[in-house]
């Protein structure tokens, strides 16, 4: 994922030639500049998915999460947990991630992400 990420973060301009024999200076490439955001886009929801299964194992091997993190996560986290296997068992994630992607794709959680406060305060252990 990571490796894809950097290569659609690249400007698509990188790669600018000269056109119609000298007639344009450059060319925009625009198309391929959107095309490299929605990769970018669709990588940063796949990492997204990823971290929200960690905390909902992590959750469920008795990590405790609850109490720490704000109300909107932990709403977000419950939904995530009801949509997946119960359990902790050994088992491939590739559908729990494409579960969450897809659900995230969707836009289901957008009202709790409305609702988090535009300044929250993060709290750290150690008290910084």
């Amino acid at each position: 994922m990571v490796h894809g990420l950097l290569r659609s973060s690249q400007p698509a301009s990188l790669g600018a030639i000269e056109t119609s024999l000298g007639q344009e200076d450059i060319q925009s490439f625009s198309l391929e500049a959107a095309a490299s955001c929605g990769e970018a886009l669709e990588g940063a929801r796949d990492v997204l998915a990823c971290e929200l299964l960690a905390l909902v194992q992590a959750g469920r091997l008795g990590h405790g999460t609850a109490g720490r993190y704000g109300a909107e996560l932990q709403g977000l986290l419950a939904r995530v947990a009801d949509l997946l296997p119960p359990g902790t068992a050994d088992r491939p994630f590739g559908l729990d991630i494409e579960t969450i992607d897809l659900l995230l794709a969707s836009g289901w959680a957008q009202d709790l992400l409305a609702a988090a406060p535009s300044n929250p305060v993060v709290e750290t252990p150690g008290g910084t």
